[in-house]
């Protein structure tokens, strides 16, 4: 073999070690903790007009209408039950007895509903005063504060982490409020609302302000 072949062999051998040896630097640099962004599985089985649709509307003063995202609801006829999106036809259709509904059309702070046999409209404001039925597991994930954007909040199934201070909390129902527990009592903010998107707390200084998951 000639000296020159057998120089192209090694370099073509060196060459080839070098970009394996790259790829992997590569993957393992964009390999993440799981921890740092925890997944969440109620946010995961939701389609993204479904978890739009998860929150407190009320339409002209009138009584307010409840969608939950384990698919219970309240319509303003007071009544419970539950209820199904279809995506296809834009049907909200609910078994309380309130009927089906036409979305025609849903952003985070509107929704327009008409019936499906009538003309007649409604206009639906999304309301600040909704905390989830599955608030424990709507948590979980990673929020980013909208005034001060680093700080960042992330919630596990039982820990969290905000900046370099991380512990233990739990997610609690009151007599008249949804309060988290942290670190065995040393915060208790309140939990003002919460839905798919956005996180509300107050009564602490390190756990206060509005959040919206990353």
């Amino acid at each position: 073999m000639k000296t020159t072949d057998l120089f192209r062999i090694l370099f073509m051998l060196m060459l080839g070690v070098n970009i394996i040896s790259c790829s992997k630097d590569d993957d393992s640099a964009n390999e993440q903790n799981p921890e740092d962004n925890p997944q969440n599985e109620v946010i995961g089985q939701l389609s993204e007009n479904e978890k739009l649709l998860v929150g407190k509307w009320v339409a002209d003063g009138g009584n307010p209408l409840f969608l939950h995202s384990d698919k219970t609801c309240i319509t303003p006829d007071s009544r419970s039950g539950t209820y199904q999106y279809t995506s296809e036809s834009k049907e909200l259709v609910t078994t309380s007895g309130w009927g089906i509904r036409v979305v025609k059309s849903l952003d985070n702070t509107t929704m327009v509903l008409q019936g499906v046999q009538t003309t007649k409209v409604w206009t639906y404001k999304r309301q600040d005063d909704f905390v989830d039925n599955q608030f424990e597991q709507l948590l979980i994930g990673t929020w980013k504060n909208t005034e001060n954007p680093e700080m960042i909040l992330i919630f596990s199934s039982n820990q969290y982490t905000l900046g370099s201070q991380k512990g233990i909390y739990t997610a609690k129902k009151g007599k008249d409020r949804f309060y988290i527990d942290i670190d065995k009592g040393n915060y208790t903010p309140n939990l003002k609302y919460l839905d798919c998107y956005t996180l509300k707390l107050s009564g602490e200084k390190l756990f206060q302000g509005t959040f919206e998951r990353q």
